[in-house]
């Protein structure tokens, strides 16, 4: 067998590598002046994510060999926060819009346009008429509800306010077993299914087109043995939100009555982080603290009396040929669509049944 011959590397050999070597860099800097390139991003208006928009922003903008410089970095970083910054005010769905295009030779650098727009909440419910197919939340209506409401005695002298009604999932429901039922709905394409359904079904549901926020609830005072706000708290953005709702029930509800609510709830050894806070509202999925309730209800006539996992108490009486309600609903309700965790561990936040009554 015959051995190899050691290669020997000469100087002539290490000059004409190292030529090549600069021939290669020197055309990969023509090259990159003469790269092109143009985009669109949106992202949600989360101010705690800026700096990992930003490394993004630098991934691209060096990929496309027009790396920023610091004082440049240090510019748009500042258009992206005040632009964040009013989005999240204006509102939780705000997006934040950003277009770049590169400049062609002989210019160097990026050119980009930064802004946030505010799509309305019913629009995107509209759409969701429009494109999904029924039931769009599930065609059972919410089981703790129906459990709580049975408990207050006879139907016709259990008067229901069904804040959110959506398509009416709880509200004809509750009708046809005999509550007087007012439906808030703020959706006018989910109205219009309601009146349909209830009209056709002969059902007697008092249909209140009204924003939440703003609705007025003074008409009726001292009324309402059951208040649901089923799937409505995951858009509230503070505690000041909810408190103004639970100072309107607490004068439109009857003592003894009922407030059936859910929304996404922090594990107790787990401090909320604000990132959390604010991404969850662009997710349709605002996390609140049981302190945060507990100062919402501070000095109002109401008291909670129950604190139960959604999932868990809704899978136990579902049929089990209708569980889960949605194919998104289980990611959604454990939490899963504000974070993903290592090795598929629960999120440390889920959506909760709270039950709070009214007191004298």
């Amino acid at each position: 067998m015959k051995k190899k011959k050691p290669v020997i590397t000469g100087p002539k050999q290490r000059a004409r590598e190292a030529n090549t070597t600069r021939i290669r860099e020197g055309i990969y800097q023509k090259v990159d002046r003469r790269i092109r390139g143009k985009g669109e991003m949106a992202m949600p208006c989360a101010p705690s994510l800026i700096d990992h928009y930003m490394d993004g922003f630098k991934a691209i903008f060096t990929a496309f060999g027009k790396p920023f410089t610091e004082p440049e970095l240090d510019h748009l970083r500042g258009l992206l926060r005040e632009q964040l910054d009013e989005g999240f005010r204006a509102s939780a769905i705000a997006e934040l819009r950003v277009r770049w295009e590169t400049q062609p030779p002989p210019k160097r650098g990026i050119q980009y346009h930064i802004r946030y727009v505010v799509p309305s909440l019913s629009e995107q419910y509209d759409l969701w008429v429009a494109n999904k197919k029924p039931p769009l939340f599930g065609k059972h209506p919410d089981q703790k509800l129906l459990h709580v409401a049975a408990e207050l005695g006879d139907p016709s002298e259990v008067p229901v306010l069904d804040i959110g009604a959506g398509t009416g999932r709880n509200s004809l429901p509750l009708a046809r077993i005999g509550h007087p039922v007012d439906a808030l709905e703020m959706t006018a394409s989910f109205t219009d299914i309601i009146r349909e359904a209830a009209e056709k079904d002969k059902l007697k549901v008092n249909i209140i087109n009204a924003d939440v926020h703003t609705a007025d609830l003074s008409e009726k005072q001292n009324y309402y043995k059951v208040v649901v706000i089923s799937e409505v708290l995951t858009h509230f953005r503070s505690v000041a939100q909810l408190r103004s709702l639970f100072e309107r029930l607490g004068a439109a509800m009857a003592p003894g009555g009922c407030v059936v609510c859910n929304t996404f709830v922090s594990d107790e050894d787990y401090e909320l982080e604000q990132i959390v806070r604010e991404y969850s509202e662009a997710v349709w999925s605002s996390t609140f603290t049981r302190q945060d309730f507990a100062a919402a209800i501070r000095g109002l006539p109401f008291e909670l009396v129950s604190d139960e996992s959604v999932m868990e108490y809704e899978k136990k009486f579902v049929p089990a040929a209708d569980w889960p309600p949605t194919g998104w609903y289980i990611n959604w309700a454990t939490g899963r669509d504000i974070m993903t965790m290592p090795d598929n561990a629960d999120p440390p936040v889920e959506l909760r049944w709270f039950v709070f009554r009214r007191t004298p």
